[in-house]
């Protein structure tokens, strides 16, 4: 929900303002707990194994020839 919040309100505001965080007070008045909860969430954890699925192709990262990398994001600048 805040992160959905969030991203809603930088259609209205780009910059996290004044403005922006007023936003989020009329939208999400508890936005500050849900945002402070998310940032003291592990992103990773050393017990946890990340594997590739069956149906995900071995080069998903590679660059297709028109540039744009297969994951549909821009390719990676180095």
């Amino acid at each position: 929900e805040y992160v959905l919040a969030h991203e809603l309100v930088h259609l209205i505001e780009r910059r996290h303002t004044d403005r922006f965080r007023a936003l989020m007070d009329r939208f999400l008045p508890r936005w500050r707990t849900h945002r402070d909860a998310l940032n003291r969430a592990p992103l990773a954890h050393e017990e946890w194994t990340y594997r590739r699925s069956a149906e995900s192709p071995p080069n998903e990262d590679a660059a297709s020839p028109d540039g744009v990398g297969t994951s549909g994001g821009p390719p990676d600048r180095a």
